[in-house]
């Protein structure tokens, strides 16, 4: 759940910045090569090319620092990779929805299936 928490505060926060009027975070959920995989994107702009490989390192934020520390995206990372024994990933993305364009980023958590 504090995974989850985490990157939806991001998404919120980057709404906040944005003068986006349609505000979206698209949740898919399903099982791939016996992993569970959750998409989660948003139509919030994205991050800076120069910023997106860094996303996961501590204290890193884009973030005034007197709204983040930087360890948000870092402790998803650490708790998918080191409790669940997944993977994280990130990208830019640009969709359509609704007939309308969007660019947002999306997080893809990937965490094994123990049968």
């Amino acid at each position: 759940m504090q995974i989850l928490l985490n990157i939806f505060k991001n998404s919120i926060d980057a709404f906040k910045k944005s003068d986006i009027s349609k505000k979206y975070i698209f949740i898919k959920i399903y099982e791939e090569n016996n992993h569970a995989v959750i998409s989660i994107k948003d139509n919030a702009g994205g991050v800076n090319e120069d910023f997106i490989n860094k996303i996961f390192d501590p204290y890193i934020s884009s973030k005034h620092a007197s709204i983040g520390t930087g360890l948000g995206l870092f402790t998803c990372y650490e708790m998918v990779t080191k409790i669940y024994n997944g993977f994280i990933n990130v990208k830019n993305v640009e969709y359509t929805y609704d007939k309308e364009q969007f660019k947002g980023l999306e997080i893809v958590i990937n965490i094994p299936i123990n049968n």
